[in-house]
């Protein structure tokens, strides 16, 4: 072994023998190399496999229950969730008596740093965990959602809910243990699988007991997949809430398992790639008051190859939006589109149409012009535009423009087209 230390010195250890102290053949002991030195210690590595164990339980996305095995994945860059909503309403946890409520208002004060755990009847590492938890005193809130009822409707079975109610009534008073229990949502399982998904780059379904931990802007900042300890969790909500969890090189720093410096600037929050996840999975408003907000910051130069990241996927919540009868939604995410890219004729027109839709003919009638200064030969802004202004009294305006919209058709264009242009055309003349 030969180490070249930081400044270009190299030191070379020679052959390192088998190093088995840390108890048996393939133990995985290690050596810690510091300059002139080497000192065998024993170093067990933990597992990444996560076999089934009997009894263990799985969630609606068929994520498989821990074997006991703990492993913690502190993040860089917290993860933030969409808003969990079910017809428009919070819906991300159900307690007992089904009363519906948002992620965060119940788990600690708002503002402050939280833990959310998920956890089967079925699931025995889940009680185990939870028995640990009950006999260590907590010093933290803990959100602990069943999931048993979204194993139930996602196989389309009925859920019982007299084994929870036994669980919980058996629990100490939550008061003394600040842990509150109910039952987690689909919407709540879908958008915390998504969560993983994101910086992990790859699938990896949730296995329970899963227990989350959000930072103070309810971000997720660490993931623990197995049963978690109260030291662990009570040692990660130390940190939140100390000044190093607003820098990001201690939040990179501590997501390190060793100490060394770094030879780039921590990463940044991808709100283009967040946005595209979030509008994915079906919460595209969300997606679009996301970059709204980027772009109200000036997170966004026009025209630039982030801008135009962007405004291919507000040209799509666009397009979600106003399919889901959200005009004025969809009007706000085509503006962010025309802003992003001023030189893109699509972008002016789709917007031209959704507000032509909320009957702002004026607006409508603006966007449809500077798509047609951008694309003089635009058959639909011309056609578009020709009938709105013969709507309003501008006809002799509009015969024009239908005009022009015949003349700018492609030579592929069908008879019928051209037909139904025409006739446009006479209505105005």
């Amino acid at each position: 072994v030969a180490v070249t230390w930081p400044g270009g010195e190299t030191e070379n250890f020679g052959p390192m023998a088998s190093n088995d102290i840390g108890g048996g053949a393939g133990s995985g002991g290690a050596y810690i190399l510091e300059r002139g030195t080497s000192t065998p210690r024993p170093h067990k590595l933990a597992s990444v496999s996560i076999p089934v164990s009997q009894g263990a339980a799985e969630t609606a996305v068929e994520g498989p229950g821990c074997d006991g095995e703990t492993i913690s994945a502190f993040l860089t860059i917290p993860e933030p969730l969409p808003p969990i909503e079910r017809a428009g309403e919070p819906f991300a946890w159900r307690d007992l008596d089904l009363e519906a409520h948002p992620l965060r208002g119940r788990t600690g004060p708002s503002g402050a740093p939280s833990v959310v755990t998920l956890w089967s009847l079925d699931c025995g590492v889940c009680m185990h965990e939870l028995k640990s938890w009950k006999s260590a005193g907590l010093n933290y809130p803990v959100l602990a959602l069943s999931v048993d009822r979204v194993i139930a409707e996602a196989a389309g079975k009925a859920f019982n809910s007299r084994g929870l109610e036994d669980f919980v009534h058996d629990w100490p008073n939550s008061s003394s243990t600040g842990v509150t229990f109910g039952s987690a949502t689909h919407e709540l399982v879908a958008a915390l699988q998504t969560a993983i998904d994101r910086p992990f780059a790859r699938d990896e379904d949730i296995a329970l007991p899963a227990t989350f931990v959000f930072d103070a802007n309810g971000s997720i900042a660490s993931i623990h997949r197995g049963p978690a300890t109260a030291l662990v969790i009570e040692t990660e909500l130390a940190f939140l809430n100390s000044p190093e969890a607003s820098d990001p090189k201690k939040r990179r720093d501590r997501c390190a398992p060793f100490q060394g410096r770094w030879i780039t600037a921590p990463p940044k929050t991808s709100v283009v790639g967040l946005a595209r996840s979030w509008l994915d999975t079906g919460h595209t408003q969300a997606a679009a008051e996301l970059l709204t907000l980027a772009v109200e910051r000036g997170e966004m130069i026009a025209d630039s190859a982030v801008a135009r990241r962007t405004s291919r996927v507000t040209a799509e919540a666009a397009r979600n939006l106003y399919n889901d009868g959200d005009v004025k939604g969809a009007v706000l995410a085509a503006s962010i589109t025309s802003t992003l890219r001023p030189t893109w004729a699509k972008g002016h027109f789709n917007r031209a149409t959704m507000l032509e839709a909320a009957d702002r003919l004026e607006e409508a009638d603006e966007a449809y012009t500077k798509a047609i200064e951008i694309r003089p030969k635009h058959w639909q802004a011309l056609a578009n535009r020709g009938l709105l202004r013969g709507a309003v009294n501008r006809r002799a305006e509009g015969a024009l423009d239908l005009q022009a919209a015949l003349k700018a058709l492609p030579k592929s264009a069908t008879l019928e087209l051209r037909e139904r242009l025409q006739v446009m055309l006479d209505s105005l003349r």
